[in-house]
């Protein structure tokens, strides 16, 4: 599930600095499934915000376009490996998995454990699309 995902990448963290390319690594599909989920949220509003939409839209597309490919999305090189401070990252992450969990209990048992490791955020996906 997602929040022992979030939990593990959290432990995984030692040192100062993280870049953006381990933490995509470490994330793996279900973290870019979560990320084009909460992409998705500006679209659940029924008033548009003018250029939000393009956007929200240009990453959703190249999320689903790495995913297909199997492979990290792509950004330039500079942005990838920019450090991030460990110490201001974990308690975000600490607050994801909060989050998530209570989005877990929610979905339905045979979500909760899926056969595949990322089918219940799948399915919150396609939640996600049909209410757009």
């Amino acid at each position: 599930m997602l929040s022992q995902l979030l939990t593990s990448i959290i432990d995984d963290i030692h040192g100062d600095t993280i870049t953006l390319r381990e933490l995509l690594e470490r994330c793996g599909r279900e973290g870019m499934l979560m990320v084009c989920a909460i992409a998705c949220l500006p679209f659940l509003i029924p008033v548009s915000i003018p250029g939000v939409s393009t956007v929200f839209g240009a990453a959703i597309v190249l999320l689903a376009f790495a995913l297909f490919l199997d492979r990290l999305p792509w950004l330039p090189q500079r942005i990838l490996d920019k450090g991030m401070d460990a110490n201001k990252l974990k308690p975000v992450l600490h607050k994801g998995v909060n989050i998530v969990g209570k989005l877990e209990r929610w979905l339905p048992a045979c979500l909760r454990s899926p056969p595949q490791p990322c089918s219940a955020l799948t399915a919150l996906c396609w939640c996600l699309a049909a209410c757009c």
